[in-house]
Formats: C-alpha cells, structure tokens, sequence
C-alpha cells in the first residue's frame, strides 16, 4: 500500500523495491528517482509509525546513475539491505506508443482515436494508427497482495507478455502494474546464492 502511493506522490519515480527487514520491525525502501538525477549521495527519508503505517519507514532515494552504482558494487546500500535481496514493487510504466500501419512506431499523445491519420515522423507519410502494448514482460517478484506468496510465471505464461495474474495458491487476481509483467523467482543478473 505504501509503496502503490509513493509513484501518485512523486511522479518522477521509476522504480521501488522492497528490502525487507529480517525482523519484520521496520519497512525499507529503494526509489529510483529521475528527480534527484543531478545529486551523487544517498538520500535516506525516515518517518516514525503511524496509526496507517504501524512500522517505521526508511526509504532510500537515488537517481538513476546513483543505482547504476549501486548495481556495479561502486556504492553499497545501508548496512543489512542486500541488492541481491530486493524485491521489485513497481516500475513506472511505458509511455504509450502507436503502431502506424507502415510499421513504425511512434510516442502516443492525449486525444488520439484508432484509426486516425498519424503523420509518420519516419517516413513522413500519413498513416492510420492502431495501439500497441509493448512486446515484453517485465520481470519481476511478484507477491500475491491476498496470501504473500511468492508467484512465479512458468509454461507458456514464463514467455507470454501478461498483466493479469492468478495465484496459484489462493486464486487470487490482480495486476500489479499497468505494463506486462512476469513473475521470476530470482531478477534477471541474480542467480540462486
């Protein structure tokens, strides 16, 4: 729940994810932010428990060069949050594109209808447009909002881009971000420790 308000917060978010407290005493988190592009350091929000949040929060913010480093060992996390560890919670979605019907994609805007006339900004030629979700899935760990477990994507649904899931061990529906996603047991560059 507070990680699904944080992106209404600040729309400048690319990513969250989740380390989570071995103790289960306190809730922290990494944000991906294009806002703080400019800074180097690590920026560490804390805020106390609250009658809506009954756990302390600590929410680390970094630019996006700033988690590049983070991701090549350059800079560490605080001490106890694990890279390998991190569950990712969100990714900011795509912007829209459009499929014109001479095979070029271009970026959507507000107010378009199918079928409309889209000057092509790589031909130049005008061409009737038709929507288009992206081809592929995000990976990531999912957990199902009802029972907490873990829902990885296998057979045909590991390689098919999808935004709805079921869980398979409560039934469970939902979508748990506006883009495709894939459920994974471990995040593309991590391996089984």
């Amino acid at each position: 729940m507070l990680a699904a308000g944080r992106p209404r917060i600040d729309a400048s978010i690319e990513k969250i994810y989740l380390a989570r407290d071995p103790l289960e005493q306190v809730i922290r988190l990494v944000e991906i932010s294009a806002e703080h592009a400019g800074q180097q350091e690590l920026q560490l929000l804390s805020s106390e428990a609250t009658e809506s949040i009954p756990f302390p929060v600590f929410i680390k913010i970094l630019s996006p060069k700033a988690w590049t480093a983070v991701e090549q060992g350059v800079w560490q996390l605080p001490n106890g949050w694990k890279l390998e560890e991190l569950e990712l919670l969100y990714v900011q979605p795509s912007a829209p594109v459009l499929r014109l019907d001479c095979g070029h994609v271009i970026p959507s805007f507000s107010g378009w209808v199918t079928g409309q006339e889209v000057e092509c900004s790589v031909c130049q030629n005008n061409k009737p447009a038709s929507a288009v979700e992206s081809d592929l899935a995000i990976p990531m760990r999912l957990v199902c909002p009802e029972c907490s477990e873990l829902h990885i994507d296998e057979g045909e649904f590991a390689t098919k881009p999808h935004h709805t899931h079921a869980c398979q061990h409560c039934g469970n529906v939902w979508r748990p971000a506006v883009v495709n996603t894939v459920g994974v047991r471990f995040l593309p560059g991590f391996k089984n420790a």
